[in-house]
């Protein structure tokens, strides 16, 4: 496993949309993906799905429901098995 494969950067800028949801707020305050069926999805400035990718369990999530993001951003990143 690579780097690219434990993180998702934005590849153009947009909106967040998290399919079947399942998340909690660490100790760290970071929020942490309790399910192995979310989804972080990208939504265009018509609100039209542009990216998704499945967010395996225990992902950091950097981003959440409504949050407007940049290219490159870092949106989730986990430890590679």
């Amino acid at each position: 496993g690579t780097a690219e494969d434990s993180m998702i950067e934005a590849p153009f800028d947009g909106v967040i949309h998290i399919k079947n949801r399942n998340i909690v707020k660490n100790n760290d305050n970071v929020l942490v993906v309790m399910n192995r069926h979310s989804e972080i999805v990208i939504l265009d400035s018509q609100g039209r799905e542009r990216f998704s990718r499945k967010l395996p369990y225990g992902a950091k999530l950097y981003v959440d429901e409504g949050t407007k993001i940049t290219h490159g951003q870092k949106l989730a990143e986990w430890d590679p098995y």
